[in-house]
């Protein structure tokens, strides 16, 4: 996407060469006109003075319109900006939440406002704007380019797990305002470069029909036409279709020169890039359609109220809605209110990190496996930090002082967690814990209005979250060997924003809580 921003900030930059015209010519003055004070005596002299009047006034000319482009332009920008801010003015979660509106924002902070920061450094402006945009970046990090690769994944993630309509998506039906031509071609070039060309093909298309129907002028609408046909020829050219691509570069030749298209073609001729379509495992294709909210699973239990499990529940049961028997999959809702859950939320968000991932004991990665961010909250850190531990005591009578501290964590534009086990597999002294994980307690901060399911694959269950509840299951047999049914994944987050805690238990001073069985896979 350099080109199109470097074409437009050499066409949006007022005509400095008109001015240096002018002083040009006033420089020339002494040599070509009477002495001081002669000018009114003769008629040829004040020709000639209105001569060069006449260049300034149409070096001026010339400069003025340059600079009402230019403003044109930054006030088509700003109201633009204007208009989507006062859509988020009326609910900014809920604007924020779909995966759209919150793209377009990163991509205004890393494209745009920097577009127009470069301008600047080209006109007199007052040092109050320049000193705001300096002082913008200083304050607090802003977002960047790996941060639009990753909004532009997280839309890709969505497209491939809920197969979503890119004509939808770029029109904004439900998942957000419009985009722009400009927009859709900025996905379409990211996921060429990460070989997602099965997609790119589609956003191509979608811009290139925007950039038609646009107010842009002829010229602008020429050279972005010609740049999505070669994004389309090498497209096609990869995924093995060279007929639609030689198409392709046969339009750009009636246009462009022919040293151009004799380059696309070279180019294409020798690329050696392979292109593998997107192809989804069994276990990924149980990962999509429990996302959609299919299951095959035709098992209907019933809820209850549990007041017998601890007598702190007997005036206020536990309202239980079992999901499976074996493995104990339930869902306990109602844990907590609204006021206890912005609390918490409240303390941990300013503490927020980029999630990780184990690698190996004692490594931990950032990967586009798990994209959220999460912070830890020690049990006795907040009054309800150590409510919902000891809701988590009461209910698993385990001990709690084997427990590791409670994960929160948020995710954001197409946030996931892709299938994994929360067992570490590992009988060593993990964080001067003892055992393994032998349960997790999983409390949702909120509702998800589309998407964020909690899925298990080998089991084929979903649950929607909750807010307020908690999902509870083992992670080991009772001989706490491992149990691999209980694979599970948190699904791309389509519509809001998910945040869950998580508070896992581990199996050492279980014993009287959770006495072993007779064999192995002896369940809870």
């Amino acid at each position: 996407m350099t080109s199109n921003r470097i074409y437009c900030r050499r066409r949006c930059r007022p005509f400095v060469s008109y001015v240096a015209l002018s002083v040009f010519l006033m420089l020339l003055l002494p040599s070509n006109l009477p002495v001081h004070g002669e000018f009114y005596s003769s008629i040829d002299s004040l020709k000639r003075l209105d001569s060069i009047e006449s260049s300034l006034l149409l070096s001026f000319r010339k400069y003025s319109e340059g600079l009402e482009d230019y403003i044109s332009i930054i006030r088509r920008f700003m109201e633009r900006i204007k208009f989507q801010h006062e859509k988020a003015e009326q609910d900014l979660e809920d604007y924020l939440g779909n995966p759209i509106n919150a793209f377009t924002l990163i991509e205004r902070v890393v494209r745009d406002w920097k577009d127009v920061a470069d301008l600047l450094r080209f006109n007199d402006v007052s040092e109050e704007l320049m000193d705001s945009l300096t002082q913008l970046r200083k304050k607090s990090p802003l977002p960047d380019e790996n941060e639009l690769r990753g909004a532009i994944l997280g839309l890709a993630r969505l497209q491939d797990i809920y197969d979503i309509d890119p004509e939808d998506m770029a029109n904004g039906k439900g998942y957000g305002q419009p985009l722009n031509w400009r927009e859709c071609l900025e996905i379409a070039t990211t996921l060429m470069d990460e070989f997602r060309m099965d997609l790119a093909v589609n956003w191509l298309q979608q811009a290139d029909r925007k950039l038609q129907n646009s107010n842009d002028s002829a010229d602008i609408k020429d050279y972005f036409a010609t740049q999505i046909k070669e994004h389309l020829a090498r497209v096609h050219h990869s995924m093995g279709d060279k007929e639609k691509a030689q198409q392709h570069l046969n339009a750009i030749s009636k246009n462009a020169d022919t040293k151009l298209t004799m380059k696309m073609l070279n180019r294409l001729t020798y690329d050696k890039e392979k292109y593998t379509p997107f192809k989804e495992s069994d276990r990924h294709q149980n990962y999509a359609r429990l996302c959609q909210g299919k299951s095959k699973n035709i098992t209907k239990l019933s809820c209850y109220l549990d007041s017998k499990i601890h007598p702190y529940f007997v005036l206020n049961p536990l309202q239980v809605e079992p999901l499976l028997m074996e493995p104990y999959i339930r869902l306990y809702h109602n844990l907590l209110n609204d006021e206890q859950v912005t609390k918490l939320f409240d303390h941990a968000k300013q503490r927020f990190f980029r999630s990780e991932v184990i690698k190996a004991p004692g490594e931990n990665e950032v990967t586009e496996k798990r994209v959220s961010q999460q912070t830890w909250v020690a049990p006795r850190e907040t009054p309800i930090s150590a409510y919902m531990y000891r809701l988590v005591g009461l209910i698993t009578g385990f001990n709690m002082t084997n427990v590791e501290q409670m994960q929160v964590a948020n995710y954001g534009i197409g946030g996931l967690y892709v299938p994994h086990y929360d067992y570490m597999n590992n009988t060593e002294l993990v964080a001067g814990l003892y055992g393994d994980r032998i349960t997790t307690s999983m409390f949702y901060l909120s509702d998800v209005t589309q998407g964020g399911y909690t899925i298990f694959p080998e089991l084929d269950v979903y649950l929607k979250p909750v807010k307020g509840a908690m999902v509870m299951w083992p992670n080991l047999h009772r001989s706490v060997d491992p149990d691999p049914r209980t694979l599970h994944g948190g699904c791309p987050v389509l519509k809001g924003t998910k945040r869950i805690a998580n508070i896992w238990s581990h199996s050492g001073f279980q014993d009287i809580a959770r006495p072993c069985g007779l064999t192995n896979d002896a369940i809870l």
